[in-house]
């Protein structure tokens, strides 16, 4: 079925939770809430475990929670500018091993 501009792809819409999915639901979302604080021990755990290979992640995770994952963090209260400076070395051509 081609693609009609203005007409939904979904005309049933998602279907309706039965009252079981319901309450499985709810029950999971308490048992993820009720462990909220040992999970964010954990990953504190390993952000701060110099040995642990996850310790990027754990950090990246914490940083992206508290600040938002498009936040960065920057100290500019003694920032000067700065330029950086491109410099080709070899010019294409000159060179055979040149791919």
């Amino acid at each position: 079925m081609p693609f009609v501009a203005g007409e939904s792809g979904n005309k049933k819409g998602r279907p309706r939770m039965t009252a079981q999915q319901k309450d499985e639901r709810e029950r999971f979302k308490d048992l993820l809430r009720g462990n909220t604080v040992l999970a964010l021990k954990a990953i504190i755990e390993i952000a701060c475990d110099e040995r642990n290979r996850d310790r990027l992640k754990a950090c990246q995770y914490l940083i992206d929670k508290a600040y938002g994952n498009t936040a960065f963090l920057v100290d500019d209260s003694n920032a000067e500018p700065f330029t950086i400076n491109i410099v080709r070395s070899r010019v294409r051509g000159e060179d055979d091993d040149w791919n």
